[in-house]
């Protein structure tokens, strides 16, 4: 019975137009227990991954994570998921870079924030163009995956970089 109910939640998620805003709310219930309501209507299958989440974080997030396998095999929401990951990465890398520079420079604000998030972005896609050219990619397929190597290394980078800065300021 509680395995139905758990498929028939994965199973509305997997379809949901609203996927994204509806994780968001479920995992703020989880956080905020306090907080929490119980989905009625269509939707109250959703309660038993809320349930699920309260006593099993671990599970919850697995749970989540195969729910985005199969919407990325669902040709009508793969796209729409494949661009919305692709933002919230570019967002997160953004915010990871602004983080560095801000410890090393000082905090910025209004114009002198949206420069420098200018002037990132341009110094990342010029190393993009760097970094394709050195690895002579001549398919389409080749070069995907150069930019996914490019993009990798970026992130190893801020988070080696980010691990670093938190040791010296505790060490400081």
């Amino acid at each position: 019975m509680a395995t139905d109910r758990m498929t028939e939640a994965v199973n509305h998620l997997i379809a949901a137009p609203d996927y994204s805003a509806r994780v968001q709310e479920m995992t703020r219930f989880i956080e905020n227990p306090k907080g929490r309501v119980y989905y009625t209507g269509p939707v109250s299958c959703l309660n038993v991954l809320l349930d699920l989440g309260t006593t099993n974080r671990d599970a919850f997030e697995r749970i989540l994570k195969l729910v985005e396998e199969k919407r990325m095999e669902e040709p009508a929401t793969a796209k729409r998921d494949y661009q919305r990951n692709i933002m919230r990465d570019r967002r997160r890398r953004l915010a990871k870079a602004m983080l560095l520079h801000e410890a090393r420079s000082g905090p910025l604000r209004g114009d002198a924030r949206a420069d420098e998030m200018v002037a990132i972005r341009g110094r990342w896609a010029k190393a993009k163009t760097e970094y394709l050219i050195k690895s002579g990619a001549d398919s389409s397929a080749e070069r995907l995956e150069a930019i996914r190597e490019f993009w990798a290394m970026v992130d190893r980078q801020l988070d080696a970089n980010i691990a670093n800065m938190h040791k010296t300021s505790a060490v400081a």
